[in-house]
């Protein structure tokens, strides 16, 4: 992939030489920058599943056969599950908790401890946005989506009537 800041010269994987991470590929950038305002942190990376580009003509990015791509989006979805419900949890120990008495100390010490909870909860929703995204990109990449809305059309329109030419609707 030809960089904007050096066109003759081939991308390569930047690598951290241990004083801290490695700088940021501009896509991964960009991605990261999406991410912190609220979108999508995958939008802007490029994976390669088994020759098929989820970002068609933008190079690098990540590439993996079809199995491994499968197997990280099954993981990702699972873990994408696990923190939701963390998350709902951490929300409800902040909403729920109160102060073992109506003192000043005791006040004070719940609403210290509910900020404290409340910082856990949203890195929990950090971690879930994570790999809710991945799972949605990989998901998209292996034409998991595609499937279960070509799936879902069909289901809307043979839902209409028995021979599927009639537009159906309400029944009331």
């Amino acid at each position: 992939m030809k960089t904007p800041d050096d066109p003759g010269e081939e991308s390569k994987v930047q690598v951290s030489d241990g004083s801290g991470p490695a700088p940021l590929a501009p896509q991964d950038a960009a991605a990261t920058g999406a991410a912190l305002a609220g979108g999508n942190m995958f939008a802007a990376v490029n994976f390669v599943v088994d020759g098929k580009e989820t970002n068609p003509g933008s190079g690098g990015g990540y590439e993996f056969d079809g199995e491994t791509a499968k197997g990280i989006y099954e993981e990702a979805l699972t873990l994408a599950e696990r923190y939701r419900d963390h998350m709902q949890a951490a929300n409800d120990l902040v909403m729920y908790a109160q102060p073992p008495a109506e003192d000043t100390a005791s006040v004070r010490f719940t609403e210290v401890a509910q900020r404290s909870w409340q910082v856990g909860a949203e890195h929990v929703a950090d971690l879930w946005k994570f790999h809710r995204d991945l799972a949605e990109k990989l998901g998209r990449a292996l034409g998991v989506y595609e499937e279960a809305e070509d799936r879902a059309g069909k289901d809307v329109k043979n839902a209409g009537g028995r021979d599927g030419n009639d537009e159906g609707g309400f029944v009331a």
